[in-house]
């Protein structure tokens, strides 16, 4: 019986098989932009993205990863970023693709209250309270 027993624990894979994913096709990527001096911020985002991308696509047919970053529900900034790493990986691999494009969206300005530009005047000094007040005034920005 014990035997039996030794026989089915070896027939069956080990854990470490599961877990480790097949990574080479994006780790060659990630050696060649370290080979090119980039940022280890910029290493790391492209590391997230690809994988990101191979889990819910394939990353040898770029209009399946085209059509799958289209339909995200993200920021079309983030859409650019995971454009820009996937451009890495079909330059490294010679894949054609036209990289689509997303421009990020212009984000508000946060106007400060009357009442705060008015405490922030009294509170400087006689010049720069002077062309802050004109600046207030005329919307102009000081010089």
């Amino acid at each position: 019986m014990q035997r039996e027993g030794n026989a089915e624990r070896s027939a069956t894979p080990s854990i470490d098989q599961h877990v480790i994913p097949n990574n080479a096709p994006t780790l060659n990527v990630l050696i060649q932009m370290k080979n090119d001096n980039k940022s280890d911020y910029t290493i790391n985002f492209t590391r997230k993205a690809l994988n990101f991308l191979a889990k819910h696509t394939s990353l040898s047919e770029p209009e399946a990863v085209k059509h799958f970053i289209a339909q995200l529900k993200t920021s079309d900034g983030y859409k650019r970023n995971l454009c820009i790493a996937y451009n890495k990986y079909c330059k490294f691999y010679k894949i054609e693709w036209t990289m689509p494009l997303y421009l990020p969206e212009a984000k508000n300005i946060k106007l400060p209250t009357k009442e705060k530009l008015l405490m922030l005047i009294a509170k400087a000094r006689i010049p720069t309270s002077i062309k802050l007040n004109l600046s207030m005034e005329t919307g102009l920005r000081p010089v």
